[in-house]
């Protein structure tokens, strides 16, 4: 038997404790293609930007010729690649992946920041990657590194029954970026991360998804779009230790005191999800937000159907949460 975790309190729900993984989308689809959305921000660093950015596009290429022609398991594997940007990246997209389309809108279109920055809207990437065509998105960061068996591994573990996957990263030490040295940093365990940052649904469970407008390149970017996942999954597997996809260094520049209001601003976005999908199913939310490091407890409410609340040891402001 395969023994990927452990269940909390509620069926459906599975985390990984023994096997492994930032801030910017990837989108990647099954028997279609994979899929990603950049921040423009982080690519425009300057070299050691680019060439982070140059080799996530050198392992993305590795894992799909990788998994071409596999055909051990029930969901067949058919790895193209498309990139969805804002208007002003098209150019440089375009030299890598001909197959680009032009994002319609940034955080600078929805309201006043105290930092301007034009970061994509992650459901804005999310539906640029959903159409006919699509049996599953994966959407996970552009300075994410896929190891080689990284999709054949997804489309096995879509074998097993689960229809969602939340997949945490390995952070290996920052140095050089040449993909040449991709093999060695492969072997490279790293060590555990414990943000979510890859994420794996079915495009069908996409259309359904309460949308929101976090933005990409901020804290909670993924919240709302986790509370849809577990609103949605009938088998819902997190896998906080795999070694399946690596990311260099660990800086967080997203955190910087400057850019909080857009930290504030996406945690809102996730919080007005969680009202809507939590009082469908008050039980299933209170299990998950219990089992794992959340911010937000769910309670039923005899008035009022669920009551949200902030977790014991929370820090940083939130959106009113006592309701």
């Amino acid at each position: 038997s395969l023994i990927l975790g452990q269940t909390y309190a509620s069926p459906g729900f599975w985390v990984a404790l023994a096997m492994v993984v930032v801030y910017i989308p990837l989108l990647g689809r099954l028997a279609a293609q994979h899929f990603f959305g950049k921040d423009g921000t982080s690519i425009g660093i300057g070299l050691t930007g680019i060439l982070s950015v140059a080799l996530t596009f050198a392992a993305m290429r590795e894992a799909a010729a990788f998994a071409a022609g596999d055909s051990a398991g029930q969901i067949p594997l058919d790895v193209g690649f498309r990139a969805a940007v804002l208007a002003d990246e098209f150019s440089f997209a375009k030299r890598f992946f001909p197959d680009t389309v032009a994002l319609p809108r940034s955080a600078s279109d929805l309201r006043a920041f105290q930092v301007p920055r034009p970061l994509p809207l992650v459901f804005d990437v999310i539906e640029a990657a959903v159409d006919d065509g699509c049996d599953h998105v994966i959407l996970t960061n552009v300075d994410i590194c896929p190891l080689p068996h990284f999709y054949r591994a997804v489309a096995r573990l879509l074998d097993l029954g689960f229809d969602a996957l939340i997949i945490n990263r390995r952070t290996l030490a920052d140095g050089a970026t040449d993909p040449s040295l991709l093999p060695l940093w492969c072997a490279d365990p790293g060590r555990l991360h414990e943000g979510y940052d890859c994420f794996v649904f079915s495009a069908a469970a996409a259309r359904r998804f309460v949308r929101n407008d976090a933005c990409v390149g901020a804290g909670g970017v993924m919240r709302g779009l986790i509370y849809d996942m577990v609103a949605s999954a009938a088998r819902l597997l997190i896998l906080t230790d795999v070694h399946l996809t690596c990311h260099l260094g660990d800086d967080k520049t997203w955190t910087r005191p400057e850019l909080r209001d857009y930290i504030d601003h996406n945690w809102q976005e996730a919080i007005a999800v969680l009202r809507l999908v939590a009082a469908a199913n008050p039980d299933r939310f209170a299990a998950f937000c219990a089992a794992l490091p959340d911010r937000v407890r769910v309670e039923r409410d005899a008035a009022q159907g669920i009551r949200l609340s902030r977790a014991p040891g929370s820090q940083g402001s939130f959106p009113r949460l006592d309701s």
